[in-house]
């Protein structure tokens, strides 16, 4: 039988235990809480690409469809072709980017490096709309009327070339060689539609 007198007397070495035990669990709880948020704070870190996802799928969308303007352009190809040149750099930056997210981990936590990636999108959006129109010969004759094929591919450049640079990706084109070859293809196919058009407008008058 049990003794109760005994089971009095041990009533307050059982309640420190339990409290011993209580207060255990509550500092492991504690400590686990505590790591939960350095592993959140790791994961975040490891996730800095996510803002930057949806604009990485449309930079590839919008590359994709230059390629596909390139190649089925039936005018002013040579103007297109240094556009395509410059898209295909855009594309390879843009899968390095995403093979190497470790490498860029601090940029993805940077405001200005995340504008910097919108202009990005901005810029070849405007390749890609420019491309479209000038493959048209309606696309083209609206830059005849208000606008400089030169002036308005230069200004794409630029813009190009400048937001290239404030991401760090790899310039290839920003040299005297491809700068030659733009001049080329813009005089060529400048040359070219011009007379093709002078032509439209001599059997209109026949």
């Amino acid at each position: 039988m049990v003794n109760v007198h005994d089971t009095l007397s041990a009533t307050p070495e059982i309640l420190n235990g339990t409290i011993e035990v209580t207060k255990s669990v509550v500092d492991l709880g504690s400590k686990l809480d505590i790591a939960k948020g350095a592993l959140q704070v790791v994961g975040n870190a490891a996730d800095s690409i996510t803002p930057f996802i949806p604009l990485i799928g449309l930079a590839t969308t919008i590359i994709n469809e230059v390629i596909s303007i390139y190649q089925q352009a039936e005018y002013n190809k040579k103007i297109i072709s240094a556009l395509y040149d410059r898209t295909k750099l855009a594309e390879y930056a843009v899968d390095t980017l995403q093979r190497r997210k470790k490498f860029y981990e601090s940029n993805f936590k940077r405001q200005d490096w995340y504008d910097a990636f919108n202009r990005f999108v901005d810029v070849l959006k405007d390749i890609r709309n420019f491309a479209k129109e000038i493959s048209t010969i309606r696309g083209y004759q609206k830059y005849l009327k208000s606008y400089s094929i030169k002036d308005k591919f230069e200004e794409l450049s630029v813009k190009y070339d400048t937001v290239m640079k404030d991401l760090n990706f790899t310039l290839a084109v920003s040299n005297e060689e491809q700068r030659r070859y733009d001049n080329e293809c813009l005089m060529d196919d400048v040359a070219e539609m011009k007379e093709f058009l002078q032509n439209i407008d001599v059997e209109r008058d026949q």
